[in-house]
């Protein structure tokens, strides 16, 4: 394969904000994919799936109301958080969180479905961080008469509607339905920023192989257009001698040594 080394020079417009929200839900997506995944994906790669991993979400989970719940009573005047009514506050704790533990409990079962899974024999045929599939339900969908693209589907569809489910629940003051919709974002947001990372890198790849086919065009040749076919500039002082510009034209393509899997 051929590098240009003048294209890793080359300064190209980043949205910074955009980009580290991207690499932020990236780094921690595993956590909050596992509490949709577990659910709508089956097949999961050997290494993709870590039920180590599962059990330690599930275990903040499972502490996550108490310790909120504890640490709003110390901030809240007691008159004013459940009152002095006996009993009372068990009541209004459960009355939130009941459908939290049951999504706990329904989580910790699906996990342990798809952790089966990546124990049958013939798994190691199968790409070791494979994402799971996709529910043929999704490829059933019509919009417009047009199929969903995966792309459509693993950042919007999928996503939209655990945020629609947590939306609902939120309403009915249950606290997993803000669990679910912050999940849902965190969840699109991560795949938005792989099919970004994703498109930056086949992108990358035909500039690449537009400024290899372009050098002679725009570098080497004394021609001085402000426009040619590829749209490629260089952005230097070109040496007079046509030698001397060939030499450096040659010298920006670098080629990697091939190796061979012994």
């Amino acid at each position: 394969m051929q590098k240009n080394l003048y294209f890793r020079t080359v300064v190209r417009r980043k949205n910074v904000i955009l980009e580290g929200i991207f690499d932020f839900s990236l780094a921690f997506c595993t956590y909050f994919r596992l509490l949709q995944e577990v659910f709508i994906r089956k097949n999961f790669g050997k290494r993709y799936f870590n039920m180590s991993i599962a059990l330690m979400v599930g275990i903040i989970l499972f502490c996550i109301p108490t310790a909120s719940d504890f640490v709003y009573s110390l901030l809240t005047p007691k008159n004013f958080y459940y009152g002095d009514i006996p009993n009372q506050s068990d009541s209004k704790f459960w009355q939130h969180y009941a459908t939290w533990y049951i999504f706990l409990a329904a989580y910790v079962i699906f996990a342990f479905l798809r952790w089966r899974e990546t124990c049958i024999p013939g798994i190691f045929s199968r790409y070791s961080l494979s994402e799971g599939d996709i529910l043929p339900f999704f490829q059933k969908i019509r919009i417009f008469g047009r199929r969903l693209t995966l792309r459509v589907t693993v950042i919007y569809v999928e996503p939209g509607l655990f945020f629609l489910a947590g939306l609902i629940l939120q309403r009915l003051h249950q606290k997993i339905g803000v669990l679910l919709e912050v999940s849902s974002i965190m969840s699109a947001l991560s795949y938005a920023g792989a099919y970004r990372k994703g498109d930056d890198y086949v992108w990358d790849i035909l500039d690449q192989a537009q400024m290899n086919n372009a050098v002679e065009e725009a570098f080497t040749n004394q021609n001085d257009h402000f426009n040619n076919k590829s749209g490629v500039r260089f952005y230097a002082e070109r040496p007079t001698s046509e030698e001397l510009r060939k030499d450096i034209g040659d010298s920006m393509i670098e080629k990697e040594p091939v190796s061979y899997a012994v």
